[in-house]
């Protein structure tokens, strides 16, 4: 098998608001949330380690003893692949979101105007759940048209990703290509979530946080785009 290897790790933006101010609720990360996930991940860690060694270890004793091991080190690499990527993703869309969903205003526009205009923005794009991010604007026969995955935004990051940060080596089939998808609008809301109180605010695009809001985007590429 061909191994690709991931692009560099960037640091994040520097935050606007002072470190005092807390994190958003909706995006931190609960404690029992988060232990409940590292379980599910260690389940399923030692349950591909179990299937992989009974090809070449015949004898139950010593799988297991082979995975007791091994398995935190695996756990360990899984968890840190993971983060590189979700970083990866998360800056890609940093990088172009203050600018494609017009939250660049003016270097001339008063502070109070930009946040609210920030605030009302991210509130129409990505507030109660809203997929508006995700939505582009396509005239057909006259008529104004919402598709799921065309917003210019997503379409943007999506090239940005995939060409200038390497990422359509990883695109080899409808499912993969889902997954990147999800993930790109999912680390977009994420991005936007940050200008939510109309300047920035740093939020960690974790699995714990935006699993959800991924497996939601994977159901609707689907529904909507594959099955049509």
């Amino acid at each position: 098998m061909r191994r690709y290897p991931l692009p560099p790790v960037r640091p994040p933006q520097e935050s606007l608001v002072a470190d005092s101010d807390t994190t958003p609720t909706a995006t931190t990360p609960n404690a029992s949330t988060s232990t409940t996930i590292a379980t599910c991940c260690m389940d399923m860690v030692h349950e591909a380690l179990t299937e992989a060694c009974s090809f070449v270890i015949d004898n139950d004793h010593r799988i297991r003893l082979w995975i007791d091991d091994n398995v935190n080190m695996l756990y360990k690499s899984v968890i840190m692949l993971m983060s590189t990527i979700l970083n990866r993703f998360k800056k890609c869309t940093q990088d172009l979101v203050k600018n494609v969903y017009g939250l660049d205003t003016s270097i001339w526009t008063n502070e109070m105007v930009r946040a609210n205009h920030n605030k009302m923005t991210v509130d129409f794009l990505i507030g109660q759940g809203s997929l508006n991010f995700i939505f582009g604007d396509i005239l057909e026969n006259g008529c104004k048209i919402h598709y799921l995955f065309e917003h210019k935004a997503i379409i943007q990051i999506a090239v940005h990703a995939a060409f200038c940060d390497g990422y359509h080596k990883f695109i080899d089939s409808d499912e993969s290509l889902n997954n990147i998808m999800s993930m790109l609008a999912a680390a977009a809301c994420c991005s936007l979530q940050e200008f939510a109180a109309g300047v920035f605010k740093q939020i960690d695009f974790t699995y714990t946080s935006f699993h959800a809001l991924y497996m939601r985007l994977m159901d609707f590429i689907c529904s909507n785009i594959r099955n049509n």
